[in-house]
């Protein structure tokens, strides 16, 4: 014999009952998560996004990582699974993005869920690394050799490369571009991005590679001493 189950207040009829009370009245203001109002600093120049002290590509991908890695859950809810819906607000003077948080769990085995949509300002910064390839810093200079027709399509390949380094390091880009009648040299705020693409374009154009440095300082007064890197490509 089977007996009907009513909720204590409202006196839905339903078999889903939290504590003697359907799941609409049992969570009522209830929170079954919260999530701080989210702050991004974006580069002006860049485009990438701090969070927790680190650089990141700015996506509504990224967004949508660190929006969930701040949800906080209550402690009552199993096995939660949260929905992340993040939306660029068009039309705005600044850059907004609107986000809708959607979080599924049990409580006492009854399926719950709740939404909750924030919107947020982005805004803009300039990073540490931009700020020193803004001030001419660079750690290596790259000096490409070669007839102009040549010399230019290989500035574009390093260039391109330079781009695709910029990707997961801001520092691996030019603080300043020289053009001369031998060709270009590219001042790089990266040494180890200025060494990859100087071993790639010399294998791909055939070219051969004369390295050196010069002394600029001490790092911290470590003991350990600062170099910046030359590189010349020419031709064999």
């Amino acid at each position: 014999m089977s007996f009907n189950k009513f909720c204590a207040k409202c006196g839905k009829d339903t078999s889903a009952l939290i504590k003697g009370h359907c799941s609409d009245c049992y969570l009522g203001k209830k929170e079954l998560f919260t999530i701080e109002k989210p702050t991004f600093s974006v580069c002006k120049i860049c485009g990438k996004f701090i969070f927790n002290q680190k650089w990141f590509p700015l996506s509504e991908t990224t967004i949508s990582e660190k929006i969930l890695a701040k949800i906080k859950y209550a402690p009552e809810l199993n096995s939660p699974k949260p929905f992340v819906e993040v939306t660029q607000v068009l039309n705005s003077d600044v850059l907004m993005y609107e986000v809708l948080i959607k979080v599924e769990g049990f409580i006492e085995n009854v399926l719950v869920s709740q939404e909750k949509e924030i919107v947020f300002k982005i805004k803009p910064t300039t990073c540490d690394a931009c700020t020193k390839l803004n001030a001419n810093y660079r750690e290596a200079v790259v000096q490409i050799r070669a007839e102009k027709s040549e010399a230019k399509k290989i500035y574009d390949t390093a260039m391109s490369m330079l781009d695709k380094e910029r990707e997961t390091n801001s520092l691996a880009g030019t603080s300043k571009i020289i053009e001369i009648p031998q060709g270009y040299d590219l001042w790089i705020g990266d040494k180890k991005a200025a060494a990859r693409i100087v071993r790639a374009i010399s294998k791909m154009f055939d070219m051969k590679v004369t390295t050196s440095k010069k002394l600029i300082g001490e790092d911290g007064g470590r003991g350990n001493f600062v170099f910046r890197f030359t590189f010349c490509l020419k031709k064999k």
